[in-house]
């Protein structure tokens, strides 16, 4: 991004965090996104984008952080409760994963990486047969997004449904097939 640029807008920023990202380059995501805020200190979206930052930096008591800021910010924006999930999900927390992963979808019901984020978290508590539900419901909001067929189709084959497997298995293949 260009630094002598005045006022950058967050959709700016955010293409260009996104693809220091994509190369690795998450120092570089970093001074962008700061130097967004430091023009913003208000916006929920940078503390937010600036949080997945630090999931990526693995600086997980940032995220907290800066989750919380956005939360206070707007605690009717999803985007804070989302990324707290998200920071209780890597520390194993997993009940408190799930209460804040919740408080996001009370904000934005159909946000389909807090749906997937939930089904992880109850794979990672055993309980497939709730997970799938989750993938399920991601997979209805965005039926072309291969992850929740994909992580789906490993709890089937966990839980012995082949039949199920097989289905979502044909289903990731065409998508893979229709996206190249």
């Amino acid at each position: 991004m260009n630094q002598n640029s005045t006022d950058v807008s967050y959709q700016q920023c955010r293409n260009a965090v996104k693809g220091y990202l994509s190369r690795g380059e998450y120092t570089s995501a970093l001074d962008e996104i700061n130097q967004y805020l430091q023009k913003h200190p208000s916006d929920v979206e940078g503390y937010s984008l600036r949080a997945n930052v630090y999931i990526h930096l693995r600086q997980l008591e940032k995220v907290k952080e800066d989750s919380l800021r956005a939360i206070s910010l707007d605690p009717n924006s999803p985007l804070g409760y989302h990324h707290l999930g998200l920071y209780y999900r890597l520390k194993n927390m997993y009940p408190e994963a799930i209460r804040e992963f919740e408080n996001a979808l009370e904000r934005g019901p159909e946000n389909y990486n807090v749906l997937i984020n939930l089904g992880i978290v109850y794979i990672c508590r055993g309980m497939l047969k709730v997970a799938v539900g989750y993938f399920t419901r991601a997979q209805e909001i965005d039926p072309d997004h291969h992850a929740a067929y994909e992580i789906r189709y490993r709890c089937y084959l966990d839980l012995g449904y082949n039949r199920l497997a097989r289905e979502d298995l044909w289903r990731l293949r065409n998508l893979k097939a229709k996206h190249n």
